[in-house]
């Protein structure tokens, strides 16, 4: 059975590769909670892993947005949109309208 981490991770990497990042060792997801829900933490490396989260930014209205962190949170509805937006059927990234 597939976690959800796993599914952010992999949903992660589609979005990412969807935008032409190609190394998939620029971050890392860590879950902070217990809860159903979950709570995770994305560390990014710096200066390259940037890129990881304003491609995120850009497909999931909901992520964060934090301009220079290698570490950002995630609450349980981004992880959901997230993992919504990096299926592999959805061939259409939704751009975020920024505020």
């Amino acid at each position: 059975m597939t976690t959800k981490k796993e599914l952010l991770e992999n949903a992660i990497r589609v979005i990412t590769q969807r935008a032409g990042i190609r190394e998939t060792d620029q971050f890392h997801v860590t879950q902070v909670s217990r809860d159903p829900g979950g709570v995770y933490l994305m560390q990014v490396t710096w200066p390259d892993g940037v890129r990881v989260c304003e491609e995120v930014r850009r497909t999931v209205a909901s992520f964060p947005v934090l301009t220079y962190s290698s570490c950002v949170p995630l609450l349980p509805e981004v992880v959901d949109e997230i993992i919504l937006m990096g299926r592999p059927d959805l061939c259409s990234r939704r751009e975020r309208t920024h505020d």
